[in-house]
């Protein structure tokens, strides 16, 4: 490969590239903007786990506590469950199946009315606490002193009370606001807009002086306590072929929460085994009321029997008369018999038409046949389960609007019954009486005492018989009370689990580590998304495809020349690259001109055009450098140049003679500087005198290179004006002030070929950027001669070895 054909090949991969790989480059880009601010991804690590241990060290744990409890059937003796069989399909049909039922008792189980209880009975008002260096802790069954409730308001919001413990044995209680007590042991107190209270040692903790500014407690509401536990707490059926109800809580204190599961269970079975109960009392209630009535009217008849006898000196009835009058008595006992079921049938109507009152009807005690018996049985069960509904749902509820029209439907059934029955027992009455009455007309023999007697006798006969009656049934009701168990019982006591269930340490420490690097990340990718100046290689690659042919280091030296003969610094290499990679231009004429502009001022353009020419005339060729730009010339001031006369003079024709303006650089004899001049009204004007065309021919003809520093592109048009005399123009870009925006220009001047040849030159870009434009400092002075293609498959310092191998082999 000749030099003609290396130059071919770089204009056409290199200098026109096409901006191949230009996502990845963004991509690295921000991973090497993370990777450069390892520190500070360290940091955010390290302050994330910090964070997250003390987290877990100050955060209270949660412990999960579980418990089982088993719905049965009821199928216990007693009043309460003699159902039929008719009886039990009626309420199949009805819907309330076992399932339902165990829903509705695991939706009493978080009633408030039963969580309520709960607190009332453990005191969970109040919270007794041990307190640390940073947070206090509540602690259960350690705490040396006791508060007992006597009386809370229902508004109390929390408050926390310390508590010291005196030498005289007295209490210090008191909190930041206006409290400040001292209460004896076994005393009340009583705290505004609290309560009233009681204190008491625990004789199973010892106090010490070491004791004081250690221990507080608590105050809440019971609402409150009672939603926060509402909250804690899960009831659950999760098997729906199984009659099991699934109860858990969360809670920070494992035996404090068993304690709690375990009263809730408990007083859940103390309330349905009270609900069962109903039934038995309502009955004995009802019975013991009748027998009342009965022994009364029964006292009553025996007194009359005996007055009667005693006034009439009866003692036996003669024996004539005795077959009549046995027979006339049977009919007397079978009517009598009738008058006590019709009596009773009233009774029981009356008690059942009562529809306001919703008592149960006891059974048994109308003697009918066993359908009758099913439908009280029925009607005394969907009575209980209302009771109990009512309790967990509100009145319109599907269930119990259910309920309670079965109960309305089945009281008119027994209504209906009872009057049926009444009938029934009335037809066969009139009967008996026709047949009585026959009796009697036969007996008219018998002495009327005789007949009185015989009617007393009769009517204490009903009574007996109706008090005996009773009497069995509430022998019967009691017994069966007694043998009422709660249809639950209790098959997994609550037990805590043994590590907390939150918070979790390992997902803790990993959710710290993944923030302490997503936060640093994010952070840098905000930056470079937000930033709207040029930070990296990939934002000027991303806009446009123009060469970048070098980049220029920040000069930390107050001089503006920052190279010389002898100079070996990183800086000065960076401008002998420069100069390197502008060999490869094809430049077979003499006077080769480089313009240099910018987008806007302050982008480093003199600086780079002083010392970009005082390297180029270190390599022995005669440099002349233009102060074109006439509206804010820099290189007479940074050169220190008597700017009296210059371009601008010559330009208008008072300088007749270029040479009369070319001042010779003290740097070194090849380096010659032309001023601006004063500074003209019109610069653009001037740039379109033929003085410029007549200057650029004569400087072509008296010196190699023709450095043009031109104003701001993007401000003004000037530097397009001179794009017919100049070979090569140079963008300078500089890092951290261009905007990324202003990319578009350079582009622009590529696409629209304004200038004959376009490059980039890259300003101030910090040593420790750790990305580089391309240019890595891997070589001695810590810079490198990449020309932006892929170092990792040679790059161009590859290929100008290679080049200079085969000129060699050549010779």
């Amino acid at each position: 490969m000749d030099q003609s054909q290396v130059k071919e090949y770089l204009n056409k991969e290199y200098f026109t590239s096409e901006g191949k790989g230009k996502d990845d480059e963004a991509i690295k880009v921000v991973i090497a903007k993370i990777t450069q601010k390892w520190k500070f991804l360290a940091f955010c690590v390290i302050v994330s786990l910090f964070l997250s241990f003390l987290y877990l060290r100050y955060t209270t744990p949660v412990y999960g506590i579980d418990a089982q409890v088993l719905i049965e059937d009821d199928k216990n003796g007693g009043l309460s469950s003699s159902s039929s069989l008719a009886g039990g399909i009626l309420g199949d049909l009805a819907g309330l199946s076992s399932g339902l039922n165990v829903n509705n008792e695991s939706k009493v189980l978080t009633t408030r009315l039963l969580l309520r209880s709960v607190v009332k009975d453990l005191e969970l008002n109040i919270s007794y606490l041990k307190k640390g260096t940073f947070n206090s802790v509540e602690i259960y069954k350690e705490n040396p002193y006791d508060i007992k409730i006597i009386a809370i308001e229902d508004t109390v919001k929390k408050n926390k009370f310390n508590v010291d413990f005196l030498k005289t044995g007295e209490f210090h209680i008191y909190d930041d606001d206006t409290t400040d007590l001292k209460v004896k042991d076994l005393d009340s107190f009583k705290i505004d807009k609290i309560g009233t209270f009681r204190i008491s040692r625990n004789p199973g903790q010892l106090i010490t002086e070491e004791d004081n500014n250690k221990f507080a407690f608590s105050i809440k509401s019971t609402d409150q306590t009672v939603s926060q536990l509402f909250q804690q707490l899960t009831v659950t059926v999760s098997d729906k072929n199984a009659s099991i109800i699934d109860l858990y809580l969360n809670y920070p204190l494992p035996a404090k929460g068993e304690d709690i599961l375990d009263k809730l269970i408990n007083n859940y079975l103390y309330y349905s085994l009270q609900s069962k109960n109903q039934i038995a009392d309502s009955t004995l209630n009802f019975i013991s009321g009748r027998l009342d009535i009965v022994g009364n009217e029964l006292n009553d008849i025996e007194n009359n029997i005996k007055n009667f006898k005693q006034s009439n000196e009866i003692a036996d009835i003669d024996a004539q008369s005795k077959a009549l009058i046995d027979n006339y008595s049977v009919y007397y006992n079978d009517i009598a018999k009738i008058d006590a079921q019709i009596s009773m049938l009233d009774e029981v109507r009356k008690y059942v038409q009562d529809s306001k009152s919703n008592h149960v009807v006891p059974a048994g005690i109308v003697q009918a046949d066993p359908i009758f018996e099913g439908i009280i049985a029925k009607y005394n069960d969907l009575l209980l389960q209302y009771e109990r509904a009512s309790i967990s749902q509100t009145n319109d509820n599907p269930f119990v609007i259910s309920t309670r029209a079965q109960i309305e439907r089945l009281r008119k059934d027994i209504i209906t019954n009872l009057n049926n029955s009444k009938s029934a027992l009335q037809v066969n009455k009139r009967d008996l009486d026709n047949r009585y009455k026959f009796l009697g007309s036969q007996i008219k023999a018998v002495p009327s005492k005789e007949k009185i007697f015989r009617d007393l006798e009769r009517q204490q006969k009903i009574k007996e018989e109706l008090y005996v009656f009773l009497l069995q049934k509430r022998e019967e009701t009691a017994i069966s009370k007694t043998s009422n168990i709660a249809n639950a019982r209790v098959i997994d006591p609550a037990k805590s689990e043994v590590a907390p269930t939150s918070p979790k340490r390992i997902i803790v420490m990993l959710a710290g580590l993944i923030l302490g690097l997503f936060f640093p990340i994010v952070v840098v990718y905000a930056q470079e998304i937000l930033d709207n100046k040029i930070r990296s290689k990939a934002d000027i690659t991303n806009k446009t495809d123009v060469t970048i042919l070098g980049e220029v280091s920040h000069n930390q030296n107050p001089s503006v020349i920052v190279i010389d003969k002898m100079d070996r610094s990183a800086l000065g290499e960076q401008f002998r690259s420069i100069r390197t990679n502008l060999q490869f231009y094809d430049r077979e004429i003499n006077g080769y001109t480089i313009l240099l502009t910018s987008s806007m001022s302050g982008e480093g353009k003199s600086f780079i055009s002083i010392n970009l020419a005082n390297v180029l005339s270190l390599s022995k060729k005669r440099v002349v450098l233009l102060e074109l730009d006439l509206r804010k010339p820099k290189i007479s001031t940074y050169m220190n140049l008597d700017n009296s006369k210059g371009l601008s003079n010559y330009f208008i024709g008072s300088v007749k003679d270029i040479n009369e303006i070319i001042v010779r650089s003290e740097l070194n004899n090849n380096f010659f500087i032309i001023p601006s001049g004063p500074i003209p009204p019109n610069p653009a004007e001037l740039l379109l005198s033929e003085h410029v065309k007549t200057m650029f021919t004569q400087l072509k003809k008296q010196f190699d290179y023709i450095i043009i520093d031109a104003p701001p592109v993007g401000l003004v048009t000037d530097a397009q004006m001179l794009s017919d005399y100049t070979d090569l123009a140079l963008y300078i870009v500089r890092d951290g002030y261009t905007l990324k925006n202003q990319i578009n220009i350079v582009q622009e001047l590529r696409q629209k070929q304004k200038f004959n040849k376009v490059a980039i030159v890259i300003n101030d870009v910090p040593e420790k950027s750790g990305y580089g434009y391309g240019y890595g400092y891997g070589y001695g002075y810590g810079y490198g001669y990449g020309y932006g293609m892929d170092q990792s498959k040679g790059g161009f310092s590859w290929l100008r070895g290679q080049f200079k191998s085969k000129i060699k082999r050549k010779k």
